[in-house]
């Protein structure tokens, strides 16, 4: 069934242009939403960008939904999708000419299975599946178009095997154009005890790079994983890279040189909340160039992360500020060779903020969507709406990390 809501609450905005901004934070909730997350985003052919995510209701219960709104953040509409047995979780988003995927996972009582769902551009639903017939518990994190037409999701299936327990293995769902499961691949070769793919996204002339983590030991230690998969779901090649303490990969993305680069987190007990991120780059040859981890020192990059023409990055993430530790959004501009240029956190609610994924605009800016956490003062509660930042690329806004 799918719930078509006309009105929506923006919490806050923050205007500086009257024509397509280059700044503005905004916050959306709907018809008494009050836990909701913005976790991908896209541009469509009338330059709105939609945001897919989750969203709780008043039973408690998750579901799908997907937030249009215009060039300035205004809103245009929302439609969700619940359903009475599962709670389904869309993680990536893809905008076709003509509909809307996405890939993720729905939980019913008992496991988690990989899920898709289509919609029409006017918000209609064509069809949605656990494209998973499975008895193992398996979960959908990423989502790519395949070269045919189709769409791969990405993610982890945790097979039974008894001399291991249950480890979890990279898997991997390709679908026809219409949403129907042509073939699914398990890659054993990876995860003793656990290995999952957290990204892919198509390569420019044959097949496609998924990149996720691999765990050798049961929390004591993970590498990060880059794989080359060919148009069948074989591995034409893979890279592990590894600095000897757990690193996790988060995206991937393709380079102007023709290289990658890679955000990911590291453990480190030194920092507050014990992690801090990692961004790497790779040449053509998949040789590191550089690697920064003092960007992100006290937080993490999450998916969302750029590269403008002049080979400057962007990146959004979470950043954990002093005493009393509140988590703030965070910008990053890096330079050219992996420096640091500049970053920034953005606290709306004097709450906690996070942002998920990331995308360049026509008028040269970046958006940014996420959760921001507020407390309601008129219901006497804390609440979580869907965020979205816009800033310029070339200039810095807000406060500096420290």
């Amino acid at each position: 069934m799918k719930n078509f809501l006309f009105i929506a609450a923006i919490v806050a905005t923050i205007p500086l242009f009257a024509q397509t901004p280059k700044y503005y934070t905004k916050a959306f909730n709907w018809n008494g939403s009050k836990n909701s997350n913005g976790l991908s985003m896209g541009i469509n052919s009338n330059n709105n960008y939609i945001i897919c995510g989750d969203t709780k209701d008043s039973t408690q219960r998750w579901s799908p939904f997907f937030l249009q709104v215009n060039a300035n953040g205004d809103f245009v509409r929302v439609d969700r999708f619940p359903d009475s047995f599962y709670q389904p979780t869309p993680r990536q988003l893809v905008i076709t000419p003509t509909k809307v995927f996405a890939g993720g996972f729905a939980n019913d009582t008992a496991q988690s299975n990989t899920y898709a769902i289509q919609i029409e551009t006017n918000g209609n639903l064509i069809n949605w599946n656990v494209v998973d017939d499975s008895p193992f518990v398996n979960s959908g994190y990423t989502a790519c178009r395949a070269h045919d037409g189709g769409f791969l999701i990405g993610g982890e299936i945790q097979p039974y095997d008894p001399p291991n327990g249950q480890p979890t293995h990279p898997y991997l769902v390709k679908l026809d154009s219409a949403g129907n499961k042509l073939w699914d691949t398990i890659y054993y070769q990876y995860g003793e005890p656990y290995a999952w793919i957290e990204s892919i996204i198509p390569a420019p002339d044959n097949g496609y790079y998924a990149l996720g983590s691999t765990k050798s030991s049961l929390w004591l230690h993970s590498d990060i994983l880059l794989m080359h998969i060919a148009e069948d779901g074989s591995v034409l090649w893979d890279k592990i890279i590894t600095f000897g303490t757990p690193e996790f990969g988060k995206e991937v993305i393709y380079t102007n040189d023709g290289g990658f680069l890679i955000t990911g987190y590291i453990n480190d007990d030194a920092v507050p909340h014990g992690y801090k991120g990692l961004i790497i780059k790779l040449n053509a040859e998949r040789d590191i160039e550089w690697i920064n981890d003092t960007a992100y020192i006290s937080g993490m990059p999450h998916k969302c992360s750029i590269e403008v023409a002049d080979g400057f990055i962007f990146g959004g993430g979470k950043y954990k500020t002093a005493p009393p530790y509140d988590i703030d959004a965070c910008v990053t501009k890096l330079n050219p060779d992996g420096s640091l240029a500049w970053q920034r956190t953005h606290d709306r609610a004097a709450e906690d903020d996070y942002t998920y994924d990331m995308l360049s605009t026509p008028d040269g800016s970046y958006l940014l969507c996420g959760r921001t956490e507020s407390y309601d003062d008129t219901l006497g509660v804390y609440r979580a709406d869907v965020l979205l930042l816009k800033r310029w690329a070339y200039k810095p806004y807000r406060k500096p990390c420290s």
